[in-house]
């Protein structure tokens, strides 16, 4: 995992993913604590897993827009045959 030598904008996805679990069970303090010894703010963290949960949500919105082209689809070629 990235440490101090570089900057938050630069961790990998795989690294601030690992960062959000690593710190999901911690106290505010334990928390402070971890993003000092990794060189962060805790606002990156916060950062990161609200950037995780609008994935998943952007994810769930992409697939109902897919569902909704892939009938429309299915129709136009039915009505093209």
């Amino acid at each position: 995992m990235p440490g101090k030598t570089l900057t938050s904008d630069e961790w990998s996805a795989e690294a601030k993913l690992a960062v959000i679990i690593e710190t999901a069970p911690m106290s505010e303090a334990e928390i402070s604590q971890y993003c000092r010894e990794k060189g962060l703010y805790r606002e990156h963290v916060l950062e990161w897993k609200q950037d995780c949960l609008g994935g998943f949500q952007s994810s769930k919105s992409q697939a109902k827009e897919i569902k909704i082209q892939a009938k429309a689809d299915k129709a136009e070629i039915k009505s093209l045959k």
